[in-house]
């Protein structure tokens, strides 16, 4: 039975994209292409363990093995943690977290390019725990696209972790030393996963580095199900060439600025969970203190 020893269990829109693609350079490590969401999804998670199995068959000689799915942080089901645990005892968690008002912004405008978010940012904010409505014994996909706020809340999602695994089972990273001190940051990886450390990566750029659309009727038109229709296959990914036109033709690599007002009340909503969870990591989270307010 091949199973995965480590899991990148998000947070969401923080680089892990971009921290899978490093790993699967170095030629002990493994992981598969696709995000699996076997924990989290019950669709999935009723399919049991040999289905889940299934997902790592082309591992080939690697002995570190690993999967990526950000929803397993901030998951929709409480007892995500609790079913890894159950299942995989001895599993490295890697969790690469983003300060949490930009991680917002970045996850309202990737719904935005991918035409599924129709509020303002603002507004979107205002709503979220009436658009959420959290219910952890089902499946809830609103609460996947909307949750701007809940997902940043690191400290609630990192305890429900802490609860059945030791703090040496688990790694933290921060996005901005995974871009500004890449190469670093991946020995730190690799010590952790217990790997060879003197390895070269050969591609460290960037992945998945977000934008917005030019129109967002456009974006909308991606889930026309006359469009939808045009969706294959390809090697276990969803190919849609004509919605995959729309999004090239339609990104814009720059963002808006968020206003001043809506960046200094996320700053203040967050500041308590920061606070907790450099306590509780006993890390410096300087960074993502508000300096326009200081």
């Amino acid at each position: 039975m091949v199973l995965p020893n480590f899991i990148i269990i998000g947070a969401q829109k923080s680089g892990t994209t971009s921290l899978k693609f490093y790993l699967n350079q170095h030629p002990d490590i493994y992981m598969p292409k696709s995000r699996i969401n076997f924990f989290d999804k019950p669709k999935n998670y009723s399919k049991g363990i040999k289905w889940y199995e299934k997902n790592f068959d082309c591992c080939n000689s690697e002995n570190c093995i690993g999967e990526k799915t950000t929803e397993y942080l901030h998951p929709f089901s409480k007892i995500v943690s609790e079913r890894i645990f159950n299942t995989l005892p001895n599993v490295k968690l890697i969790a690469l977290l983003r300060n949490p008002v930009e991680r917002a912004y970045s996850h309202y405008w990737h719904n935005r390019i991918n035409g599924l978010e129709p509020l303002s940012f603002e507004k979107a904010l205002k709503l979220e725990e009436e658009r959420i409505k959290l219910d952890y014994e089902i499946y809830n996909r609103k609460m996947a696209l909307y949750s701007y706020k809940y997902r940043g809340k690191y400290i609630e999602h990192i305890k429900r972790f802490a609860h059945f695994f030791k703090k040496e089972k688990m790694l933290f990273l921060l996005t901005d030393n995974l871009k500004n001190h890449r190469e670093e940051t991946l020995i730190k990886v690799f010590r952790f996963l217990g790997v060879k450390e003197n390895i070269h990566i050969n591609d460290l750029s960037e992945r998945l580095i977000g934008g917005y659309p030019r129109s967002y009727s456009l974006a909308e038109l991606q889930n026309n199900k006359l469009v939808e229709k045009f969706t294959f296959k390809l090697k276990s990914r969803e190919i849609n060439p004509i919605r995959n036109f729309i999004k090239k033709i339609n990104y814009k690599k720059e963002k808006p600025l968020m206003k001043e007002s809506t960046r200094n009340y996320l700053y203040e909503y967050f500041r308590h969970y920061n606070e907790d969870l450099a306590d509780f990591l006993r890390i410096d989270l300087g960074n993502w203190k508000n300096t326009k307010t200081l």
